[in-house]
């Protein structure tokens, strides 16, 4: 989206996707209504809620046998009145289909951002790995958007920097603790998988097998181990955790924090 508008107002840009596609089982797949608002402004709108998608007028939850309204979009000025639920890879081609119209929009597929470039004490490009090998890209901009185990935030020292946040606010009684879940058990992946199994001309299980071989512990996590970890974190048990990225995903992370 950042570089979409960016090339629309007229900023060469260069997008970096690691992937040969944006079919990952990503876990974000809800469209907010303000950047439903956005969408409309630059004219995609109608062409956006062409896709498949459902729509959430209103969020609740249940707290033992009673359910809660926690959340009412249909107050909201705009047309989009409602969150929008799709794939994100849906949303992502969207994107990338209409910036590919833009001369100043390029799009590199199988492009990952490896290190940053820092001359001076400043960062003005990144280091990539090709199919062809490695390449520099130089920018006056470095925007980095590549996820929760993100090589340029790693290396531009945010990570720490939010630590040290979590630590100077821990004598108030505070803890920030950041959640790093993996494959879990949800309509989300679902989908994912049903759309990785017409791809690959696969049943339904043999994709969720292939996706599962992927992870140390060999299956997906359930929702209530989210659940439960999110409580003990919010507990007076966990007070003396802070400033810590906590993984919850069958080891499928390589490296170690």
């Amino acid at each position: 989206m950042l570089g979409y508008l960016l090339a629309r107002a007229g900023v060469d840009v260069i997008v970096l996707e690691k992937h040969a596609d944006f079919l990952r089982d990503f876990r974000g797949d809800t469209i907010h209504p303000s950047t439903l608002q956005i969408m409309d402004e630059l004219g995609l709108l109608d062409q956006f809620l062409k896709l498949p998608h459902e729509r959430a007028m209103t969020l609740g939850a249940f707290f033992g046998d009673r359910e809660y309204a926690f959340a009412d979009f249909t107050h909201l000025p705009g047309r989009c009145k409602f969150v929008a639920l799709m794939p994100q890879w849906d949303f992502l081609n969207f994107l990338a289909e209409h910036g590919g119209k833009l001369p100043t929009f390029h799009l590199h597929m199988r492009a990952e951002a490896t290190d940053l470039i820092k001359e001076d004490g400043q960062v003005v490009g990144v280091h990539v790995k090709t199919p062809d090998g490695g390449i520099d890209v130089r920018a006056d901009l470095t925007v980095g958007c590549d996820g929760r185990h993100s090589t340029v935030r790693a290396r531009a020292g945010l990570t720490a920097f939010m630590a040290g946040v979590a630590r100077s606010v821990a004598k108030e009684n505070v803890t920030i603790n950041f959640m790093l879940p993996g494959v879990f058990a949800t309509d989300r992946l679902r989908t994912y998988i049903d759309t990785m199994a017409k791809k690959k001309g696969l049943s339904a299980d043999a994709a969720l097998a292939e996706r599962v071989s992927t992870v140390p512990a060999r299956r997906v996590g359930q929702p209530d181990e989210f659940g439960a970890t999110c409580a003990f974190l919010c507990s007076a048990q966990a007070g003396y955790i802070t400033g810590q990225n906590i993984l919850i995903d069958g080891g499928a992370f390589p490296g170690a924090f």
